[in-house]
């Protein structure tokens, strides 16, 4: 019985049915391809360019067909088409016109920014003390772990305590940092930020106990948020209106410029002469650097300040 099943020929009904399913799979292909064609419209009888399908509207004439260059066409009243200005009568203004002034931000508008940045001696000097803070961050933040349990034998808990230590008196900080731009100038909490960050490797370098390091992380914090948001703050002021953004770009590079520095000098500066040179180094930069700041932003101050880098001219 199997074996004649196995030789009989397929009966015609059957045959008709496979053939059927195996022509359902061609069917949506068809479709797409007239599809295709009903889309691409038909083609005009002297050959060349395509006939305009029948739902998009028409293109608008010519400008010369109305006249003028900025005249307007007249209304089209047909159901598909659409009355189109032309091109001439919208870009160009008409002769008494006045023309629009020209955009703020003009070609070389960065380059001139930052040119009168270093040229002006507060902005100058004012990036130099970031620059220099940055330096002093770097090798507290990058490189103070070293420092404490090769030369003060911490242990790996205490590294981590005074990690928490920092964040939790940055957060309040950041928090009320709107508060405090209105309260202090963004010199002031710079030079607040920088005497704590001297305060704070002066006690570096004098104990011999990392368990007092946890007395003064919290100096870290304080240095860290109030000189986010001074930096933040400055040069907002002294970036025009136009070129904010590139303002407080041209800040993270200078901060980042300083990070580099601090990361690799104090690296190496601490393997050749040892990290209480490397730390005592950095606090005589930074409290050289705070000086300077204040005094030329104490003169600024009483001669008027600074109000920003003016390039309308």
């Amino acid at each position: 019985m199997a074996a004649h099943l196995a030789t009989s020929p397929t009966p015609p009904r059957l045959r008709r049915r496979h053939r059927r399913r195996r022509s359902v799979p061609c069917g949506p292909a068809v479709w797409l391809v007239v599809w295709a064609f009903y889309l691409r419209g038909a083609r005009p009888a002297g050959g060349g360019g395509r006939e305009a399908h029948p739902l998009v509207a028409a293109p608008p004439p010519p400008a010369a067909a109305y006249g003028a260059a900025d005249a307007t066409p007249a209304e089209d009243t047909s159901a598909t088409a659409v009355a189109v200005a032309p091109a001439d009568a919208v870009a160009t203004p008409s002769a008494g016109a006045a023309a629009a002034p020209p955009a703020p931000l003009q070609s070389g508008g960065a380059f001139a920014f930052a040119t009168s940045l270093l040229c002006s001696p507060y902005s100058a000097v004012f990036l130099a003390a970031v620059m220099i803070l940055n330096v002093g961050t770097a090798l507290v933040g990058n490189l103070v772990f070293l420092f404490w349990v090769g030369d003060l034998h911490a242990s790996s808990f205490l590294c981590g305590v005074s990690v928490v230590i920092t964040v939790i008196c940055e957060v309040p900080l950041f928090v009320v940092a709107p508060w405090l731009s209105r309260r202090l100038s963004a010199p002031a909490m710079l030079l607040i930020a920088m005497a704590c960050y001297v305060v704070q490797v002066a006690v570096y370098v004098c104990i011999s106990d990392p368990r007092y390091v946890l007395f003064v992380e919290p100096l870290h914090g304080v240095t860290f948020s109030l000189m986010n948001i001074a930096t933040v703050a400055e040069a907002s002021r002294l970036a025009p209106p136009h070129l904010q953004a590139t303002g407080q770009a041209f800040i993270s590079v200078v901060r980042t410029v300083g990070t580099i520095v601090g990361t690799v000098g104090g690296s190496a500066v601490m393997q050749w002469a040892g990290s209480t040179v490397a730390y005592g180094v950095a606090g005589v930069l930074v409290a050289t650097a705070a000086v300077v700041y204040g005094l030329v932003a104490w003169i600024e101050r009483r001669h008027g300040g600074v109000v920003g880098v003016d390039l309308a001219d």
